[in-house]
């Protein structure tokens, strides 16, 4: 049986764990929140990745794209690796975000009036049983 994150998902900073294992998932029961190790795009269909500690300072021009295909963060031009911040960017083919503070990803529907939409969701976590 799949089981899926609460509201959504969870982006979080560097500051919050994601964990290593498919299996886990935040249920909404704990006082922390944790990070989706499953995240897809709604829009592209890609698997987010995410790095801790690269922020993205201007993302005017940026190709998420690239920078998603690249192996070697340190080597995309306009991200900087930042050690001493809370930053985590997440990246899919279309969309970029800098997180700072956990962020509940509800991409059921898109608001006009909200302006900071995140396109990801939970993909879904395998249970022990899969």
């Amino acid at each position: 049986m799949t089981r899926y994150c609460d509201e959504g998902g969870y982006v979080v900073s560097s500051a919050e764990p994601i964990p290593d294992e498919p299996r886990a998932y935040d249920d909404g029961r704990g006082p922390d929140r944790i990070g989706c190790n499953q995240l897809v795009c709604i829009r592209c269909g890609a698997v987010v990745r995410n790095a801790p500690h690269f922020d993205l300072p201007n993302n005017f021009g940026f190709d998420a794209k690239a920078a998603y295909e690249s192996a070697d963060w340190h080597s995309v031009p306009g991200l900087e690796h930042r050690p001493e911040s809370v930053v985590r960017l997440y990246v899919c083919h279309c969309h970029v975000e800098r997180i700072f503070a956990p962020t509940a990803c509800v991409p059921e529907f898109e608001d006009p009036l909200f302006s900071h939409f995140i396109p990801w969701k939970c993909g879904g976590h395998p249970d022990g049983d899969d």
